[in-house]
């Protein structure tokens, strides 16, 4: 960073004492939310090295403070991810291994995703770096966001409000990328799962998203026929949880899109060459929307 931006002197934190010392002479600060308690009124600028923001979006952060994100490759990783499972529910390939272990030969039903309809909480990076991968292969791709903006990538567009689960065609993928904010905490809650029919729901967005004791009863009743799971309101996991025993979901240790250095660097470039333009649509937060 230094070499490719001399106007800026890079400075690492090893340690809180550190954090400390530093943070005073900070024009701008990077990293996951290590700010917490922190003396911050005078930060022009932070740059999340997480595609989520909500913990940021916690603290008192000056309102003239810009807050940017992390993207670069996570939302294909996070694609990669989401075609695992789809592939392993409609393939049934956790059955047949069972099968295998039993010696049993059963040619069990193989389900094809192009017959299948995939629906998408949340239209914006994470879930159009999803659809990119699942377009070639699946039916239909819906996406659902809270105006009902359209993207090209998506054959139809439909606003939360206007979404009726009732229409959810029986049989189909829901994968929810949504972000954490007021708006969405909780949005699949009962009120939404109790009208699917056999869905498979997939949660790579914020676990805080997901009314967890809905789903679970939605599991028992059909309405989702298996969750896969890789994010949670606390991480990790309770040892507590339901989900960990219920035989209808797979639990992941929020790894499906795991930031990794090239990520954060790409991505702090971007936001730092947008910083003095007009234009910061790419990798800045409007934080009154905090997304």
């Amino acid at each position: 960073m230094d070499k490719e931006f001399p106007e800026i002197k890079c400075v690492r934190a090893e340690s809180p004492q550190e954090i400390k010392d530093l943070l005073p002479t900070a024009n701008y600060v990077g990293g996951f939310n290590f700010l917490n308690g922190y003396e911050i009124d005078h930060i022009e600028w932070i740059h999340s090295f997480g595609a989520g923001v909500d913990s940021f979006m916690q603290i008192s952060i000056p309102e003239n403070c810009l807050l940017s994100k992390t993207t670069g490759k996570m939302g294909i990783r996070m694609g990669e991810y989401c075609l695992t499972y789809i592939l392993e529910d409609l393939k049934q390939v956790d059955k047949i291994h069972t099968n295998q272990q039993k010696k049993v030969w059963d040619q069990l039903k193989q389900s094809s995703l192009r017959h299948q309809e995939v629906y998408f909480l949340g239209t914006g990076y994470v879930g159009t770096e999803i659809a990119k991968i699942l377009k070639p292969l699946s039916k239909k791709l819906i996406g659902i966001n809270s105006r009902g903006n359209e993207n090209a990538i998506f054959d139809q567009s439909i606003a939360f409000d206007s979404i009726n689960p009732d229409s959810i065609t029986a049989g189909s993928i829901i994968i929810n990328s949504l972000p954490l904010t007021d708006k969405t905490e909780k949005l699949v809650n009962k009120g939404f799962l109790q009208h699917l029919k056999n869905c498979l729901f997939i949660n790579v967005g914020r676990g805080g998203t997901v009314d967890h004791e809905a789903l679970l009863v939605a599991l028992d009743q059909g309405h989702i026929r298996k969750a896969v799971l890789d994010v949670f309101e606390e991480e990790p996991l309770n040892k507590e949880s339901s989900l960990w025993i219920h035989p209808k979901c797979f639990i992941t240790p929020h790894l499906a899109g795991i930031t990794d250095i090239f990520d954060v660097t790409e991505s702090f470039k971007m936001a730092f060459e947008q910083l003095n333009h007009a234009d910061k649509s790419n990798q800045f937060i409007q934080k009154k929307r905090q997304y």
